[in-house]
């Protein structure tokens, strides 16, 4: 099981008593706009208990973790794992955030916590992360994780009807790895 701990956040699987705050951000059109159709309070549920249960990793099996805010214990929003390939070690991750905490930098200090978990304790070597064309906070937030855009064309998809493309972003461990020691040599420099 997946527990993450950062500065403001406690991140781990989505549990029974997350159905109420997940309402929040899952039937909210504003936050689904780019990813699904809102879903009603019984679909809340279901998907509440469905992703409650012990998460096996199988090629597709979404891991849904909840975003916790520590001081407030509130779930503040959702960051998903799946295999894409289990034997090059290849996952898929995404994240939605209650629109109420957009722009705080949560949704960065979470993801970065589940990408460093994944490459450090999950050997995982590849991450790739697919949104809407027009998402731009999303692939915003990609690009500052690291991530770069691949030049992998998205057929159109439908979302709530609407049709759209997607994109894909993806980060390697050895890129990751070289971006993280010249972060790490630049804060031994600024200590000396």
């Amino acid at each position: 099981m997946i527990v993450l701990k950062t500065e403001r956040l406690f991140i781990r699987q989505l549990k029974e008593i997350d159905f109420q705050d997940s309402i929040e951000h899952r039937m909210d059109p504003e936050v689904c706009k780019y990813i699904s159709k809102p879903m009603t309070i019984k679909e809340v549920f279901q998907f509440v208990i469905k992703h409650s249960k012990a998460w096996k990793g199988n090629i597709n099996e979404r891991l849904a973790l909840g975003v916790i805010l520590r001081n407030e214990d509130k779930l503040i929003g959702e960051l998903m794992v799946k295999y894409k390939n289990k034997t090059n070690n290849i996952v898929e991750i995404g994240f939605r955030f209650n629109k109420k905490y957009h722009s705080m930098g949560y949704a960065f200090e979470a993801t970065q916590a589940l990408i460093y978990h994944l490459f450090i304790n999950l050997k995982v070597n590849k991450i790739i992360g697919i949104c809407d064309t027009r998402n731009i906070a999303s692939y915003s937030l990609m690009q500052k994780l690291g991530m770069v855009k691949t030049t992998k064309i998205m057929k159109e998809t439908m979302i709530d009807g609407i049709p759209t493309y997607q994109m894909e972003y993806f980060i390697s461990k050895r890129i990751w790895m070289d971006k993280f020691n010249k972060i790490n040599e630049t804060i031994n420099q600024e200590k000396k």
